[in-house]
């Protein structure tokens, strides 16, 4: 339990340092910037092995395990937050040439709530 807070809690102060810098590829060490991009590869296949388990679901019938109480599902959508968030920045860079967008960040408020939504209904239906 301990070890998956500490690593949620550096997810997001590095979520929020790449949110600060922009998403541009401008960040000041090599490593951050491949650190960012092994986490957008990992969040999306996270997507790809949560469609993978959705239509096994579909197909044969079956329900998600249910949540137990208050803080299981407080937990699971903090995390479902946090993977979107890195899932929506590849999502973002494609989608920025084919949508004109005022601002740097505004993208991400179009990317972050359909990729949320769509983890969502994955892994809970």
């Amino acid at each position: 339990m301990i070890k998956n807070l500490i690593i949620t809690i550096s997810l997001l102060l590095f979520s929020t340092n790449i949110l600060a810098r922009g998403y541009r590829g401008n960040s000041d060490t090599f490593t951050n910037l491949i650190f960012g991009v092994i986490l957008a590869i990992g969040s999306l296949c996270f997507y790809f092995y949560s469609y993978v388990n959705w239509q096994e679901r579909q197909k044969n019938n079956e329900q998600p395990s249910d949540k137990d109480g208050l803080s299981d599902w407080i937990f699971t959508v903090f995390g479902y937050a946090i993977i979107a968030l890195f899932a929506s920045f590849p999502v973002a860079l494609i989608l920025k040439p084919f949508i004109q967008v005022d601002g740097r960040f505004t993208i991400l408020f179009y990317t972050f709530p359909i990729m949320f939504g769509l983890l969502y209904f994955l892994r809970r239906t």
